[in-house]
């Protein structure tokens, strides 16, 4: 499994012409649809293309989609090295290795504490925080700072009321990381972290911070939220070398 920087792919002429991917005009006739699905059905019934023939125009069309994606993004590309099948994002690579191929590859460990000498590194926000409240609770003014709280609301106005008594409280700004839909047990789970440890820039360099609130809606309309207020790896009144200055 590799990465490869889009703006280097070069396309290999294909066996015959491909269309555009955002494109619903047949390359034989030049008949426009309304669908993909009515495309592949007009090849099939007008032009005779068999399914072999329709499988391989969509893999090619869909590979042309995702590498203009990421020329459009300025993205990398992440490579399948068992099958050649490009990807916009490492999770897409790790599933479709997993179930494609059956190869279950490691996952990222993005996030590293941010204190001198520690050189600890986590999977998720919730195991930097808990590293967090058992290793370096005694760098902050409370040893309590980096409490994990587990809360569950009634509905969304409740949750706001908390969140924001909280924001206040402790000094802390979230900005959403990341935000989901599509999983069965919720209508939505929403990921929050600490604005000072988390920048959309490359060219802005951020320290992680323990910092986060996950928040997820219940299909029967309950609020369910872990979070953590306590903070490393920037100035905060909740740290004892800043209180010490």
């Amino acid at each position: 499994m590799h990465s490869v920087p889009s703006t280097s792919v070069t396309f290999e002429p294909p066996d015959e012409p491909v269309m555009d991917p955002c494109s619903m005009r047949c390359q034989e006739c030049g008949e426009v649809k309304n669908t993909a699905k009515q495309l592949y059905n007009h090849l099939f019934e007008r032009h005779n293309y068999d399914k072999t023939r329709i499988e391989d125009i969509k893999v090619q069309r869909k590979t042309r989609s995702i590498h203009t994606k990421a020329l459009r993004k300025s993205k990398v590309l992440f490579i399948c090295e068992k099958c050649g099948k490009p990807f916009l994002s490492r999770t897409g690579l790790l599933n479709h290795s997993d179930k494609i191929h059956g190869i279950v590859l490691a996952a990222d460990v993005r996030i590293s504490c941010p204190q001198v000498n520690c050189t600890a590194r986590f999977f998720t926000y919730m195991e930097f925080a808990v590293h967090a409240d058992v290793e370096h609770r005694f760098e902050a003014v409370d040893t309590n700072t980096f409490r994990i709280y587990k809360k569950q609301f009634s509905n969304v106005k409740d949750m706001q009321k908390w969140r924001i008594e909280k924001e206040c409280e402790t000094d802390t700004q979230f900005v959403m990381r990341s935000s989901e839909t599509k999983f069965t047990y919720g209508k939505r789970v929403a990921m929050w972290i600490c604005a000072n440890g988390y920048s959309r820039k490359k060219s802005v360099a951020c320290q992680p911070c323990p910092a986060f609130m996950r928040i997820c809606e219940r299909h029967c309309g309950t609020i369910d939220v872990v979070a953590c207020f306590g903070h490393l790896g920037h100035p905060h009144s909740s740290l004892l070398t800043l209180a010490a200055d």
